[in-house]
């Protein structure tokens, strides 16, 4: 997955293609790493530029961190409650 992709999706600015291939790529399992790796570089910057006018969109981009973490988690959930 490329990691642009993942950070348009946290700034709600990607392509209905972008977003298709990002929640596919979500579906797949292998996610766990790039959005941890993408998660913690985007609240560094955020958190080193906290004068930024952007700073104030970081409780956006936090609920979308954690919508997408728990979505994961449910889906591995039903998946082990639900195997094919």
């Amino acid at each position: 997955m490329n990691k642009e992709i993942v950070i348009k999706y946290l700034n709600n600015a990607c392509s209905e293609a972008e977003l298709s291939e990002f929640l596919t790529w979500l579906d797949s399992g292998h996610s766990d790493e790039i959005l941890m790796e993408v998660s913690k570089s985007e609240w560094r910057a955020l958190s080193e530029n906290s004068a930024d006018p952007g700073f104030e969109n970081s409780n956006l981009i936090l609920d979308k961190i954690h919508h997408t973490i728990n979505s994961l988690t449910d889906n591995r959930l039903d998946e082990k409650q639900h195997p094919d």
